[in-house]
């Protein structure tokens, strides 16, 4: 692996098997790197990276379901289910960090399922998401007559609304 500005002419008997370029990463961007000799995957945020020659993109597989809900242009990250198969089309890079910016008065719940154990995140916050680590996602009832998972839902809203909402008879 040649490193710098360089300017390299290989022998006809070499292969170039690829060339790198380096990854400008702002500080609320990142990349899932995977290391080829031991399997580890991590996540560099912030800096501009260049892999290395044992290093390679990784893309970080989510469900379809949270895959929508993230792309989602709505309020609150609230989406009917009518409105879920046309965001289906959208697309996202599986190599950058998936980020997520939590709405004030509203609480995201991510599971790392390597340390098996769950964190709260209460907005205004921007969630990025390691390499082990998957967003909880609700179901919600709603409609009239009630039907189950109305609304698929990432966050979870003001406490007193949903108190207050709650509370009339």
């Amino acid at each position: 692996m040649l490193r710098g500005p360089i300017q390299y002419i290989p022998p006809v008997k070499a292969k170039v098997l690829r060339k790198n370029k380096a990854i400008p990463l702002h500080s609320n961007e990142g990349i899932y790197v995977r290391d080829i000799k031991s399997g580890r995957v991590r996540a560099e945020i912030g800096k501009t990276y260049l892999l290395n020659e044992n290093e390679e993109l990784w893309e970080k597989p989510l469900t379809p379901n949270i895959e929508t809900l993230l792309l989602a242009p709505t309020e609150f990250g609230r989406v009917p289910e009518s409105e879920l198969k046309a965001l289906k089309a959208l697309k996202r890079d599986p190599t950058r960090v998936v980020s997520y910016r939590v709405p004030h008065n509203c609480v995201v719940q991510i599971y790392d399922y390597r340390e098996k154990q769950a964190r709260v995140v209460f907005g205004p916050a921007l969630v990025m998401l390691g390499p082990d680590e998957i967003f909880t996602p609700l179901s919600l009832s709603g409609g009239a007559p009630k039907k189950t998972k109305c609304i698929s839902n990432i966050t979870f809203d003001a406490w007193s609304r949903f108190l207050h909402r709650s509370c009339i008879c």
